[in-house]
């Protein structure tokens, strides 16, 4: 023993003789300090004086002798044991002998639980220790967790519920906890951070509680099956079937899982046009309806809330999308009709000008007898495609790959001398295009 040391332990002995004196005149003992309260004090302070020397390899020894003969001295022996050991797992290479150091580790949690109490703090370390020690025993720290929780409640703290997500999802992708389990620890964690949301209303945890809330949405929700997700939400809209927040946040969710079958999807946007009509999502709303083969609902619902709408751009929208429902059915006349309103009220809107172009691609062959009719559709598609970049000037990269792509399915010099026709005279095309053209060469056109 140190020179340095064998002083610090003989001023703590002599610092203990003075107090020990006033309890007894035999021999002296302390509360807490065991049965042989010499030993105690001696082992207590060498230990001590290694680990503030982090020297822990030395601290040990005297350390477990306080750790099983005085446990009640002072509670820093079991966060320093647990520190000492967190060192130890970390620098070891056996993997034999890791997982007994781990053990031990665990042992050392349990110990300060029954000597100290306050089990719900202590299961949350212990299985931050586990989780960062040995990933692979996250099955293991998800119980200790789940425990955690159980107790706090909502005093539990953000980064233990952080680590009980983490756990579940490891132990899911194992197969060791079921849908059902996931279910429940969503339900759970969610009515906690919701608590602790309301009670810090406007300060900075509060943000970092809504943004836990986003992860907890990003990272357990994708693991689970679309009716799992609907038996998380309908009690929940259920008992607030007019919050717009929560609406969104459902409707996004099952958007995102790609649950859109699901009926939760489709009344849940209902409910968000009722309480507040909106172009964007009658359009999701119609495209539902138009997955169920019901053209008449998609077109009712836009139509309804366009005549609701009081601004020229949103309107806009509106007609936009019912020209996107005409074209998804092949009725490109009201298509166009639709998007030509869209133009009317919003004479910027050059995405109303790229759907007309489209309608006129799709027409092609069927607005043609011969070789020049057939193609003739696409002189007015890249008529269209120019207009849209005259009114959008930001769409010009869009409409160029489209008008490159068209242009290569003009006539090509063969087929209007064929037809006794001439680059740069007008052309009529028929069907219900019925618009007057420019004849062009499919060598390019110019832009």
């Amino acid at each position: 023993m140190s020179r340095n040391i064998a002083s610090f332990v003989l001023a703590a002995l002599t610092s203990w003789m003075i107090i020990g004196t006033t309890f007894t005149n035999a021999q002296p003992t302390i509360p807490g300090y065991g049965k042989d309260s010499v030993q105690c004090v001696t082992n207590l302070a060498l230990y001590r004086e290694y680990y503030k020397q982090k020297d822990y390899r030395k601290a040990l020894t005297p350390w477990r002798y306080v750790f099983s003969n005085c446990p009640h001295a002072t509670e820093n022996i079991f966060i320093n044991g647990a520190y000492m050991y967190n060192c130890f797992i970390a620098a070891e290479k056996d993997s034999v002998v890791k997982q007994r150091l781990i053990d031990s580790l665990l042992l050392i949690y349990d110990t300060h639980i029954i000597n100290w109490g306050n089990e719900g703090k202590q299961l949350a370390n212990k299985a931050n220790d586990l989780l960062t020690a040995d990933s692979a025993r996250c099955f293991q720290a998800f119980g200790f967790l789940k425990r955690s929780i159980l107790l706090l409640k909502t005093n539990s703290e953000e980064s233990t519920l952080i680590n009980y997500c983490r756990a579940a999802i490891a132990s899911f992708k194992l197969g060791k906890i079921s849908n059902a389990a996931m279910i429940d620890l969503f339900n759970q964690t969610e009515s906690i951070i919701d608590a602790n949301i309301s009670q810090k209303a406007g300060d900075k945890e509060d943000q970092e509680w809504r943004q836990f809330k986003r992860l907890l949405d990003m990272n357990i929700l994708p693991l689970l099956q679309c009716s799992d997700i609907s038996s998380i939400f309908i009690p929940k809209i259920t008992a607030k079937p007019d919050d717009p927040a929560l609406l969104k946040r459902i409707t996004d969710i099952l958007f995102h899982r790609g649950c859109t079958d699901d009926s939760l999807y489709l009344s849940s946007l209902e409910k968000m046009n009722t309480l507040a009509p909106n172009p964007n999502t009658a359009f999701m709303i119609s495209r539902e309806y138009l997955k169920r083969k019901n053209v008449t609902q998609a077109v009712a619902i836009l139509t309804s809330v366009a005549e609701k709408l009081n601004d020229n751009t949103s309107k806009a929208q509106c007609y936009y999308y019912l020209g996107v429902v005409y074209a998804d059915v092949k009725d490109f006349s009201n298509a166009r009709t639709n998007a030509l309103k869209a133009l009317q009220l919003k004479a910027d809107f050059g995405d109303a000008c790229l759907l007309i172009a489209d309608c006129y691609a799709q027409s092609a062959l069927d607005c043609g007898k011969d070789n020049v009719g057939m193609r003739a559709a696409f002189w007015c598609a890249v008529d269209k495609l120019n207009e849209a970049k005259k009114v959008e000037p930001k769409l010009d990269a869009k409409a160029n790959l489209l008008i490159q792509q068209y242009s290569q399915k003009f006539p090509n010099r063969q087929m209007l001398l064929s037809a006794k026709l001439k680059v740069g005279s007008k052309y009529l095309v028929g069907c219900w295009i019925n618009e007057t053209t420019v004849i062009r060469l499919n060598t390019g056109i110019k832009k």
